[in-house]
């Protein structure tokens, strides 16, 4: 079961680019905004990993409803470990960092693991990567006393988006 509108968000550990522990402390009393991606260097501009996060990034950039500091923290969260998220991040010019759950522990109970390599064998893609697990890709919207106040999760299948407009709606109401 996967985290709904309405939960708390509770405890969480997860590494930044440097190797420094995540933790719940670091949204308290801000709106956060957990983008969870199956994979670093995965798709392209208008598919997949990188069409999710720079969708995001645009919400976060200069202008943006989620550029206001004081007010919002936006992360992307992957099992990847943090050296390839930072190059991802730098990749894509993100204007938020991209944390690790290498365990997928939080990833699980926030949005659920993904079974990659079975999605891929069954969509005849490739059959090397059998029992190779990401997070699902998803979304979480938590106000500022930990609620959840938007919940995503493509449940299994890593080609479905979060919808942007409803982010954008969401947010700008905070």
């Amino acid at each position: 079961m996967v985290l709904q509108k309405g939960d708390s968000i509770g405890p969480f550990l997860l590494a930044g680019y440097a190797l420094e522990s995540i933790t719940e402390a670091e949204i308290h009393g801000k709106t956060a905004v957990f983008a969870f991606f199956p994979a670093a260097f995965s798709g392209g501009p208008e598919e997949g990993c990188e069409m999710q996060l720079c969708g995001l990034n645009s919400l976060v950039a200069e202008g943006g409803p989620l550029h206001d500091k004081s007010k919002f923290i936006t992360f992307g969260v992957s099992g990847d470990l943090p050296f390839a998220n930072q190059a991802f991040g730098n990749k894509l010019h993100l204007d938020f960092p991209l944390l690790s759950d290498p365990t997928l522990a939080f990833c699980e109970r926030a949005v659920g693991k993904c079974h990659f390599g079975e999605f891929l064998k069954d969509h005849k893609v490739s059959r090397a990567l059998v029992g190779a697990l990401t997070t699902n890709r998803g979304c979480l919207i938590v106000n500022p006393g930990g609620e959840i106040i938007y919940s995503f999760s493509s449940d299994g299948h890593p080609g479905l988006q979060p919808s942007l407009s409803e982010i954008r709606d969401l947010v700008a109401q905070v």
